[in-house]
Parts: C-alpha cells; sequence; structure tokens
C-alpha cells in the first residue's frame, strides 16, 4: 500500500494521524484480549511506516469448557480416592487392594501428565489464535498445536463489507461475537470468531477501512 506512487510523505502522515484518532489509547488487559497499540508485538514481515492498532483474541469465555472439563478431572482421581471405599462399604463388599505405592504414584503421575498437556495445548492454541489490524492491513492468524498455522491477510481497502454478529445468551451477557470482513481479494472472508467487545472492535474497523480508502488510491 505504502508506495511513492499511491501516497506522498505528508498524505502517509496524516492519513496515519486520522486512523490514530479513532483508536483508543494503549491499554492494559490482563488476558491480553483486545490490545490497542500495543507496543511489545512485532510483526515478522512488517512493512515501512506500518504500525500495530489493534490486536484481538477470542473471548476467554470461550474456553470455559475445556477449563471446566479439566478441573473435573484433575479432581477425577481424589474423588475417587475418598469415595471408592464409601462405595464398597455402601455395597458390603470387605475388598482388601494391595498395590506397591511405586506403582499408583507412576499412574498418577503419567495421568497429571497427560491432563497438563492437553491444558497446555488449549492454551497455547487460544493464546496463538490472533487478529492483527495495522494502518495498511488486516491479519488473521488460526494456530493449531497439531496442525500448525495458516496466515490470512488483506489490506483494508480491499474491505468490501464487515458484518457482526452476536448470538446466543452467553454471547449477549459476556459482549462477544464474530465479524465477518468480505475482501475484494483472493481471500475472500476473513471470519472472527467469538471476539469481545465486538461492536467497539467493528466500529473501529470499520472507521480504519473508511480512512484507508479515503487517502489510498484503488486501482
Amino acid at each position: 500500500m505504502y508506495t511513492d506512487n499511491a501516497m506522498d510523505k505528508n498524505r502517509l502522515i496524516e492519513c496515519k494521524r486520522e486512523m490514530l484518532s479513532c483508536v483508543p489509547k494503549k491499554n492494559f488487559n490482563f488476558l491480553g484480549e483486545v490490545l490497542y497499540r500495543p507496543s511489545n508485538t512485532i510483526l515478522v514481515n512488517k512493512k515501512e511506516n506500518e504500525e500495530i492498532f489493534l490486536l484481538v483474541r477470542s473471548d476467554w469465555i470461550v474456553n470455559m469448557p475445556w477449563i471446566l472439563k479439566s478441573i473435573f478431572y484433575l479432581l477425577l482421581p481424589i474423588i475417587i480416592y475418598f469415595l471408592f471405599p464409601v462405595f464398597l462399604n455402601l455395597l458390603n463388599y470387605n475388598i482388601t487392594i494391595n498395590v506397591p505405592i511405586s506403582i499408583i504414584f507412576g499412574f498418577v503421575l503419567f495421568y497429571y501428565s497427560i491432563m497438563f498437556t492437553y491444558i497446555f495445548i488449549h492454551i497455547i492454541d487460544w493464546y496463538y489464535d490472533i487478529f492483527i489490524v495495522t494502518n495498511d492491513r488486516i491479519i488473521d492468524i488460526d494456530f493449531s498445536p497439531w496442525y500448525g498455522y495458516s496466515i490470512k491477510e488483506a489490506p483494508l481497502v480491499n474491505i468490501q463489507d464487515i458484518q457482526e454478529t452476536s448470538k446466543g445468551f452467553f454471547a449477549v451477557i459476556f459482549d462477544y461475537g464474530d465479524i465477518i470482513a468480505k475482501t475484494s481479494s483472493d481471500n475472500g472472508v476473513l471470519n472472527l470468531e467469538k471476539i469481545p467487545q465486538v461492536h467497539k472492535v467493528r466500529t473501529i474497523l470499520h472507521n480504519l477501512v473508511s480512512i484507508a480508502k479515503k487517502y489510498y488510491d484503488i486501482k
């Protein structure tokens, strides 16, 4: 986008200044779900004069199913340890189980290593699924610990339509939803699922696209 033919230096400065006016100042977010003008984020293929305005992850609430499941399975051995003898007493069974402590310890260690691996994978999967908006483009990074990653991007000037949806009771309560950005590029559609502050993010994105189209020549 940034070429001498498309825009001179003064026009570039004015465009960035106008874009900055519609992006909130830097904020602190404990989970890093929505970050405005993040200073500690680096793009590997960052272009000259490119600046990150917005970094978004899915809302933390989307992690609740696997978090609750993990809590249950982490407590399951403890539950079995205390309830199994009670269950046998209710059935009037008198069973003595002599298992070496080393085997029990090895099984418990193996079990919890699997559980913590399961938790770690889900955290990584959530944390590295990110959506970045710069003064030049939109970058959608879809990361999976099992299958690798894919990156889609589209220049702001190629965004043709931005749709916002928020469906369900929890989506309304926790203020998250989906944004669908339709582009004129080969990527077609950028689908951003379950992002927090969905209306605010959509408004910022819409303003950035409008400003980009105002200042840049679309060939």
